[in-house]
């Protein structure tokens, strides 16, 4: 298990911004804001939740084994930027691997073990059966709906998603809780909990692998 240090938190994780929602919900006053902005939270919360993934973009500091595979996997994705991996206090210079952003891995054809120290310039020789531990800082996650600034933005299933819980909550709360479903014009709403698992299962493929 790698031990992961936030250095610098998001500002913003909401998956999706107050504008979209009330054009979605045809509202165009003010007096619902409030509501609806928690509801955004709620409804990011859970996509987090139910993906195991920090959306947002944040920096870390991340120490990763450096076990004898060609990959170092980090926690956080997809990778923004790399600002240095360093293994017993000494910078790797960024020739000796390559950076597979979307998948937040780290890859060196050398390895990470004994052999990939000794291209990189180490002369003495690890010590048996020590494994060395790389600490990696970066960035990682995506420009959100509400951000701006350079880097990838979030994948548009995801903002859809959101969007479409916070409308399942939102008819939820406004109804009476024991209504599962109700008729508005041609728009049918679920309110049962298995609608809100139909549409997160959408972000199956987002999902974070232990």
């Amino acid at each position: 298990m790698n031990y992961v240090q936030v250095v610098s938190p998001p500002t913003n994780r909401k998956l999706t911004t107050l504008e979209a929602v009330k054009t979605e919900l045809e509202i165009t006053d003010t007096s619902q804001d409030v509501f609806l902005l928690s509801l955004i939270e709620e409804a990011s919360s859970m996509i987090r939740e139910y993906t195991g993934r920090e959306w947002a973009q944040a920096t870390y500091i991340e120490y990763v084994a450096g076990v004898n595979n060609f990959s170092l996997v980090l926690n956080n994705f997809p990778i923004q930027n790399i600002e240095y991996v360093k293994v017993y206090g000494r910078e790797i210079d960024k020739l000796y691997y390559l950076v597979d952003k979307e998948a937040g891995i780290l890859f060196s054809s050398f390895g990470w073990g004994a052999t990939f120290l000794l291209m990189a310039g180490f002369s003495s020789p690890i010590p048996a059966g020590i494994v060395p531990t790389y600490e990696v800082k970066y960035t990682a996650g995506y420009v959100l709906p509400d951000d701006t600034g350079d880097g990838e933005k979030l994948p548009p299933v995801i903002e859809r998603v959101c969007k479409d819980l916070v409308k399942i909550l939102y008819f939820a709360r406004k109804r009476d809780d024991a209504v599962q479903s109700e008729r508005l014009g041609d728009y049918s709403v679920s309110y049962k909990e298995s609608k809100k698992m139909e549409i997160l299962h959408l972000l199956d493929r987002f999902k974070r692998v232990i």
